[in-house]
């Protein structure tokens, strides 16, 4: 099982009638969440039990209906949650941080949550989606209004593409930008597919990515490089740059479009290819958490800054995730954090990594592993899953492997790449 948002845009034809009533909608509901974050903020209080007692104060200067008012607290509570987490890494990462960037990361303290434009997650009681066999549209949004016992239908403008991958809808968001889109969120029962194998994943600059399948008879290492990507994103910064020297702003819009596109269309389809040669596995991705905090500005290392800056590691895990959850397949993030650094064979941290034919060489002093250290990293990043990751519903499954016993047997089986 699993969720999408589905982003679907308002019919363009809609009357000035509905699109006055949206408007002061969604301004009342950005005041219902606004007056509940000034109660938490003022009261102490973030749950949904100890913000109850302030409903009707809420209810009577907004004139909004229980329902909407619920679902204002739920968002503000879910505001000042995201905001108390960050708040929280934020403090931890000044007590271990040093140098220029603690000044920098002082000046980066989070901000109390803002109501401009909110979204409020409408369900069932307030707002459904109907499909209705008319002309204007074959998809209405049934949303409550202002005014008691009184709704409204918002003809939406889907695609075939949008009809298609419509699932079970648990809720959906008004969203306002140059015009309205409904995000609709969907789910999706997919049967879990068994983990017989695990595949970890290690992503990079150079090398788009480095991944290990172990199985119990095998070790399969693929390195993709993805050369005429790299290429073309080339030819197209080229292009950028020159278009922002002539001051060509009109055209400069259009290549960073396409530039973006192409981007994330390649993501997609190296998304897609993960997932289809995974079929059975655990998928442990590595997550290079915090790379970005050290490359401050005037950190002497200008050219890996700008690189890494342009390197989106958090969307293409998120593309490989949902990749992976369509067809069945557990994926899950692992701090890689020191993986290219431990020797994946006897975890010492005495070693060395020298940059030999255009690739980086991983050499253990203490048992004198000498491979690839990016295939180094990938076994690091598997042990850690195998450690993080709850085995009981691998112990359930008679075909499953053990995990551990594998995982050595086959690291130590591992052929050095010289």
């Amino acid at each position: 099982m699993y969720k999408r948002t589905i982003k679907i845009p308002i019919h363009y034809n809609l009357t000035k009638s509905k699109l006055s009533k949206l408007d002061k909608l969604t301004a009342r509901l950005s005041y219902g969440v606004q007056l509940f974050l000034e109660t938490i903020k003022k009261e102490e209080l973030y749950t949904r039990t100890t913000l109850t007692p302030f409903e009707n104060q809420v209810r009577n200067k907004t004139k909004l209906s229980s329902a909407f008012v619920q679902q204002c607290k739920d968002k503000a509570i879910w505001m000042y949650k995201s905001y108390k987490k960050q708040y929280q890494k934020w403090q931890n990462k000044c007590k271990y941080t040093k140098g220029k960037y603690k000044l920098k990361l002082l000046k980066r303290e989070p901000s109390f949550p803002t109501t401009k434009q909110s979204r409020v997650r409408l369900d069932y009681r307030t707002a459904t989606i109907k499909k209705l066999d008319l002309n204007l549209s074959k998809l209405w949004l049934n949303i409550s209004t202002l005014k008691k016992h009184n709704k409204i239908l918002i003809p939406l403008n889907p695609a075939i593409y949008h009809l298609n991958s419509l699932g079970r809808i648990i809720d959906c968001e008004l969203v306002k930008r140059d015009k309205y889109y409904l995000h609709i969120t969907c789910e999706y029962h997919i049967s879990r597919q068994s983990i017989k194998n695990i595949r970890s994943i290690d992503l990079g600059i150079n090398r788009s990515v480095t991944t290990v399948l172990l199985t119990p008879e095998t070790n399969q290492i693929k390195i993709l490089k993805e050369k005429e990507k790299k290429h073309k994103i080339e030819k197209l910064d080229n292009l950028i740059s020159k278009l922002q020297n002539k001051g060509n702003y009109k055209k400069l819009k259009q290549i960073r479009e396409k530039r973006k596109n192409f981007i994330e269309d390649q993501e997609r389809k190296l998304a897609k290819y993960i997932a289809t040669i995974s079929q059975e596995s655990l998928v442990a991705i590595g997550y290079p958490k915090g790379i970005k905090y050290g490359l401050y500005k005037g950190n002497g290392n200008k050219k890996l800054r700008k690189k890494i800056n342009k390197w989106a590691y958090n969307r293409i895990i998120n593309y490989i995730t949902q990749a992976c959850e369509k067809q069945g397949i557990e994926a899950i993030r692992i701090d890689e954090y020191n993986t290219s650094k431990l020797c994946s064979q006897c975890q010492s941290k005495d070693t060395k990594r020298p940059y030999k034919n255009n690739y980086s060489l991983f050499k253990c002093k203490n048992c004198g592993k000498i491979m690839n250290s990016d295939v180094n990293a990938c076994y690091n990043i598997a042990r850690r899953a195998i450690k993080n990751k709850s085995l009981d519903s691998w112990a359930s499954d008679e075909h499953a492997l053990p995990a551990d016993d594998l995982f050595q047997k086959r690291i130590s089986a591992e052929t050095s790449l010289k």
